[in-house]
């Protein structure tokens, strides 16, 4: 089976679920990355959301608007950005303050 979805609704669930549990040891996951989230991070997030959110061609499915050239904002898209950050002593740590941290892609 697989680990629950890495969002902000089974958080707390992850804690309980043996599949996650595993998963995220093994990953190195960090045990409440959306209870304490990176702000400066979270705002970059939401502005990209909001942008791409803007250009949206209302009307139209996700892949009709995708055809057409509208590029969504990345967030929460492929890769988790907790898997970017660097392990310490078995566990991944945010980079320290002031060091930049990854961002998907915008559109």
């Amino acid at each position: 089976s697989k680990p629950l979805p890495d969002i902000p609704v089974w958080e707390l669930a992850r804690l309980i679920d043996p599949t996650s549990i595993e998963y995220d040891r093994k990953h190195g996951r960090p045990e409440r990355f959306w209870k304490y989230p990176d702000v400066e991070q979270v705002r970059k997030w939401e502005v990209a959301s909001h942008e791409a959110l803007k250009r949206y061609p209302w009307g139209l499915t996700r892949e009709e608007a995708l055809s057409v050239g509208w590029q969504p904002s990345g967030v929460g898209e492929g890769e988790c950005i907790w898997k970017q950050w660097p392990m310490k002593d078995g566990r991944r740590v945010p980079p320290a303050e002031g060091e930049a941290m990854a961002m998907p892609a915008t559109g």
